[in-house]
């Protein structure tokens, strides 16, 4: 029975495409007029969290808190 899931297993493996060709082209070939925006706005959004983060630490540090839930979490990630 186990060899009968392996071959297959095998068999499915061999004959499924890499990559299914939907005519959008490569992923990694987009063009640089949309690349430039995307990546300014990752460049944001991650800027944004970090100064997020530092004022929730700098608040729980204000109030006293040592070792608050948020900055538990917050050191985790």
């Amino acid at each position: 029975m186990i060899f009968k899931a392996l071959f297959w297993s095998a068999v499915v493996l061999v004959l499924m495409p890499n990559e299914p060709d939907l005519g959008f082209g490569r992923p990694a070939a987009a063009p640089s007029a949309i690349a430039g925006p995307l990546d300014s706005f990752r460049d944001f959004v991650q800027g944004e969290a970090v100064r997020v983060r530092a004022e929730i630490v700098a608040s729980e540090k204000a109030r006293g808190a040592q070792g608050g839930a948020l900055s538990t979490l917050l050191g985790r990630i």
